[in-house]
């Protein structure tokens, strides 16, 4: 049985977004989780809304997501939530923006819950491509194209309530070109998350024991949202989305590069935001205690991706070879100089 002949606007959705430590399965974790619930003739509603207490001292990238240590040392474990979060999801279809970002740290977390992960998806990442309404676009991007209210905050909770609404006018569109249910739809593309369409969401029902968390600590409502650095946190979440697949068009060069001028992204943060990124693809790669030659050419393309981007792990520092320029050209002028 799946959800083919389920119609698209009589189904709740679950929209899920979240902030991680770092972008490694199996290294990195999730540190905060939201969930706004979608439900037929429903206004929007943040259900679930907590930082995640990874039990680690390292949460990695703080200038994007702004959550420190000692924010997290009160608030519950992934599985101190995890029945919040099957509650949300339990008879609704999961929404998120760049979903495979999304299911790489949250389905190892329903795994170790002995929860099945074969779950129906909507990514509105890969939906916007497929309406052809334009490339992979950021959520922040998507956003502006679609005239939706959304500031690139770094908090989980304003990711979460910008995807359910991205979602709810792409159903419109959806709906208009007459792909009004989970079947149509899942005929019309070649997308992961259509082919999840064969799967049925978590029953109403699902019995899963585990004590129900009461110490849930929101950024949103203690305000703890302002260390980030949201011209940063843009910057990287439009980043991922390029590299999806692993290919930088010149379209998005230009955007990025737009980015980096608009939002005055510093050249150091640049530098960390790279090698963050090409670090977490190394550690993939050598997960097996090999690299293979198609992880090496993964590598090596990525790594062309970045350097068009400004800067790969490995380049010499652009602002040296500039230095090193000049003072070659001084020494020739110098040197003809002398000769005339």
């Amino acid at each position: 049985m799946s959800i083919a002949d389920f119609e698209l606007k009589d189904t709740g959705y679950s929209v899920i977004a979240v902030k991680t430590t770092g972008l490694t399965r199996g290294y990195d974790g999730i540190c905060e989780i939201s969930v706004c619930r979608a439900d037929p003739g429903q206004p929007l509603r943040l259900s679930l809304d907590t930082l995640v207490n990874t039990e680690r001292d390292n949460l990695g990238g703080a200038a994007v997501h702004g959550i420190l240590p000692h924010h997290v040392r009160n608030a519950p474990t992934f599985e101190e939530v995890a029945a919040d979060l099957v509650r949300d999801m339990a008879g609704r279809v999961v929404v998120c923006h760049n979903a495979d970002f999304v299911f790489r740290f949250l389905l190892p977390e329903l795994e170790k819950m002995k929860l099945r992960t074969e779950i129906p998806f909507i990514d509105t990442m890969h939906l916007y491509a497929m309406l052809s309404r334009g490339p992979n676009r950021s959520l922040h991007e998507a956003c502006i194209n679609e005239e939706i209210e959304y500031a690139g905050s770094p908090l989980a909770s304003a990711a979460a309530m910008a995807t359910g609404r991205l979602w709810r006018n792409l159903l419109e569109v959806v709906s208009t070109m007459g792909l009004g249910s989970f079947g149509k739809m899942r005929a019309k593309g070649k997308y992961p998350f259509q082919r999840s369409f064969v799967n049925l969401p978590y029953e109403v029902h699902t019995v899963y024991e585990v004590e129900e968390s009461i110490n849930r600590v929101s950024r949103t409502e203690r305000n703890m949202g302002r260390l980030a650095d949201a011209g940063l946190s843009m910057y990287y979440d439009a980043l991922l989305v390029a590299l999806d697949d692993m290919e930088i068009t010149f379209e998005e060069t230009a955007y990025l590069q737009g980015l980096q001028e608009e939002l005055e992204i510093e050249i150091e943060d640049i530098y960390s935001l790279h090698a963050r990124v090409f670090s977490s693809a190394l550690v993939v790669a050598y997960e097996d205690g090999k690299i293979d030659s198609t992880e090496r050419q993964h590598l090596a393309t990525l790594y062309e991706c970045l350097a068009t981007l400004g800067w790969a792990p490995g380049q010499p520092d652009g602002s040296d070879d500039s230095d090193d320029s000049d003072d070659l050209d001084t020494d020739q002028t110098e040197q003809a100089d002398q000769t005339d």
